[in-house]
């Protein structure tokens, strides 16, 4: 269950402003015909608050292999292990559709929601070129079956996971 007391919107816009009663968690695939979007799980929001009941077990067609993109020295515990994952929250209005996304942050931190089907550990480094720029990635994650909230510091040039909790992190919504 993801639980949200208190939302912070954007400088200037007042809670009787957002036209917004419905939460999703949910992705996109690309096949021949488009995109098709797939709805994990969905809320109500209702000033400020919502509740998101997340499902017990995702579909394996939904899940890719965890050791996608990490190589070099980052040592993953199951190599069998599949997961998804999610760093936003949609903000949806019966009368307009999508309209933002709710992300849990503060400045360059923020906390995403894994599922994995199997218990796994992913530790070590990777440099990796992205778009001509090398980024670096440090792991220390400890996932269990399951959801998890893992935690995610960007810098400039590196990215770091964790699984030990970021503190002063809040939701914020963040419209189209």
């Amino acid at each position: 269950m993801i639980q949200a007391t208190a939302v912070s919107l954007p400088p200037g816009i007042k809670a009787d402003e957002v036209d917004i009663d419905k939460v999703k968690m949910e992705f996109s695939t690309r096949g021949y015909s488009g995109y098709t979007w797939y709805e994990i799980a969905k809320g109500d929001y209702d000033k400020g608050r919502f509740i998101l009941n997340l499902p017990l077990i995702v579909e394996d067609k939904h899940l890719r292999p965890i050791v996608d993109g990490l190589s070099g020295g980052v040592q993953v515990s199951n190599v069998n292990a599949k997961f998804v994952s999610f760093e936003t929250i949609g903000a949806y209005s019966t009368n307009r559709g999508s309209v933002g996304n709710l992300l849990y942050c503060k400045d360059n931190a923020r906390m995403e929601f894994w599922y994995v089907d199997s218990d796994v550990n992913i530790t070590g480094s990777l440099s990796k070129e992205v778009d001509g720029d090398i980024r670096n990635g440090k792991f220390n994650l400890s996932l269990k079956r399951g959801w998890n909230k893992v935690y995610l510091k960007a810098g400039k040039s590196s990215n770091e996971y964790a699984s030990k909790k970021l503190s002063g992190l809040t939701w914020h919504l963040f419209l189209f």
